[in-house]
């Protein structure tokens, strides 16, 4: 294993990677799905693990999106709409960037970073 990533991070991994390129095709790329998604993985330390998304979609920043309200219980959950927090409350580090064709997200995950215990 050249990383050996935990299972927790792998599991944070799959779900952001999920919902970033799922929604970037089902809202971004909705009117026109003739566009490509770039998704780049890098490990710049030893326990640190990013994942850079480039798409074509027109201009959405999820960083800047304002916080959701809090969640009371299991039966107020709505089904879809949940993506942006899952991003906040899975991944370590998240930035975003407009480019000249469309966005660039950098979704960062560490080994220390678990999704037992953030926020």
């Amino acid at each position: 294993m050249q990383h050996s990533i935990p299972p927790n991070t792998q599991f944070a991994m799959n779900l952001c990677l999920e919902e970033v390129i799922s929604n970037i095709i089902r809202h971004g790329y909705s009117s026109n799905p003739d566009h490509s998604i770039a998704v780049q993985f890098e490990s710049p330390l030893e326990n640190q693990f990013v994942f850079v998304v480039e798409d074509e979609a027109p201009a959405f920043n999820p960083v800047a999106s304002p916080e959701l309200p809090a969640l009371n219980a299991l039966e107020d959950t709505p089904i879809g709409g949940q993506g942006i927090r899952l991003l906040r409350r899975f991944a370590d580090a998240l930035d975003y960037q407009a480019t000249p064709k469309g966005n660039r997200l950098t979704i960062g995950f560490s080994k220390a970073g678990s999704v037992v215990a953030k926020r």
